[in-house]
């Protein structure tokens, strides 16, 4: 699968989910346990990094407009084969009455072992969690694997 797009509507603010991909005590809450920092300019890295296995994924920022949309690119570190390859994520934030719809891009045409590896429920894992947080105040708590 070359691209990826996922959508969730997220009762919030774009203020409020914007928060939620930015800020590293946030998105360690979504993100599988990852804090991402970066200084959210045109040509900086962004880092998502989890305390116990250092960085996971690595990339450098190629647009911001806070709060409407963000996108970088994508180097996976927490699995050494996968490593060689770049991606790239575009997340778009639009309001919608008392929601925001968060569609999710994922542009993995270059990388090819990636896209085999995300296959799998991750994202949804993520805009799933960050929904239940900013529309309950906790975190979602699912297992690695149903069953």
């Amino acid at each position: 699968m070359a691209t990826q797009v996922h959508e969730v509507f997220i009762r919030s603010t774009p203020q409020k989910v914007w928060e939620a991909m930015t800020r590293g005590e946030l998105t360690q809450k979504c993100y599988f346990g990852t804090s991402v920092a970066s200084t959210w300019r045109p040509g900086d890295p962004i880092v998502y990094s989890s305390a116990e296995a250092g960085p996971m994924v690595e990339g450098r920022v190629v647009e911001v407009e806070p709060s409407k949309r963000l996108v970088h690119t994508w180097v996976v570190r927490y699995d050494p084969s996968l490593s060689d390859e770049e991606s790239r994520v575009s997340y778009l934030l639009e309001p919608r009455g008392e929601a925001v719809k968060l569609t999710v891009r994922h542009d993995l045409g270059n990388a090819p072992k990636t896209a085999r590896a995300l296959e799998t429920d991750s994202w949804s894992i993520v805009l799933s969690s960050m929904k239940t947080l900013l529309e309950t105040g906790k975190p979602l708590v699912l297992p690695e694997r149903a069953g």
